[in-house]
């Protein structure tokens, strides 16, 4: 209670609210062993900034990111802040302004703790969100702690980019694994195709280059082995032609011998028998 305290007008001017919150402290005053009052000490929380930017500095050092803090604390007494380094849209500390029905509800009402993403008057802040309670044990208020969220949002994009660019390289490498492999069984073959129709067309000198020591190289060893010896055959079948071609002009020349003697045989034998 700050009734006639002179706080009430000081706590009207920072957020609108005619009550207040303070930390306090009572020591005993005794006389004799015997208890004759006490002091007691108290710090007003409405407004005070130095508390809820230690606690801030103390979570997360004073780091900013994108020229905004990257965490941030507030200390409510009900659902309004009356202390805190959450920003406005002007630059200015925003107390004054509460929190969400559901966060309200659950922390105030409740008196359970309330984790999650909130929207914290502009920007989305990874928050947590605990009670406050005086010393009957009643929740008076709240204290926030809060951290940017879209440092993690950027994070998140920045890894999926760097994911997505490890798979993009990968399908790359891939491709080209495969199509030099591809490459590597198909050409031999595309060179045995082509080497058939050298043979087919008569060429058989063509020959095919014999590379490594898989099935695909034995079949083009065997290509060539089948291609030398159809060309010794053709080579030997030549041969046996000249002979035969050899052989016929003999034969003619013995033939022409033949049909001149049988002709003077008959003259010399056509004048006797005349």
């Amino acid at each position: 209670d700050i009734e006639g305290t002179g706080l009430v007008e000081r706590c009207l001017a920072i957020g609108g609210e005619p009550r207040g919150m303070l930390t306090g402290a009572a020591v005993p005053i005794l006389d004799g062993g015997q208890l004759i009052g006490m002091i007691q000490m108290g710090k007003l929380l409405n407004g005070a900034v130095d508390e809820v930017d230690r606690i801030r500095d103390a979570v997360f050092a004073d780091e900013y990111y994108n020229g905004k803090p990257v965490g941030t604390a507030t200390v409510f007494l009900g659902d309004l802040r009356i202390s805190t380094n959450v920003m406005d849209k002007e630059g200015r500390r925003a107390v004054g302004t509460r929190v969400s029905k559901e966060v309200a509800d659950q922390v105030l009402k409740e008196g359970r703790s309330w984790t999650g993403r909130a929207f914290v008057v502009d920007t989305w802040y990874l928050s947590q969100y605990d009670p406050i309670r005086d010393p009957d044990d009643n929740v008076i208020g709240m204290v926030y702690v809060g951290e940017l969220e879209q440092k993690y949002l950027d994070i998140r994009a920045r890894a999926v980019a760097l994911y997505l660019s490890i798979i993009l390289v990968g399908m790359v490498l891939a491709f080209l694994l495969s199509y030099f492999v591809i490459r590597g069984i198909l050409g031999p073959i595309q060179n045995l195709s082509e080497a058939t129709e050298h043979l087919s067309r008569g060429d058989l000198n063509h020959r095919v280059a014999v590379k490594g020591k898989d099935e695909v190289s034995n079949l083009s060893a065997s290509f060539n082995d089948m291609a030398e010896q159809l060309h010794r055959q053709r080579q030997e079948i030549k041969r046996r032609q000249h002979e035969l071609e050899d052989l016929s002009d003999r034969l003619q020349v013995i033939n022409r011998n033949y049909m001149e003697m049988l002709g003077f045989v008959a003259h010399e034998l056509k004048n006797p028998l005349t």
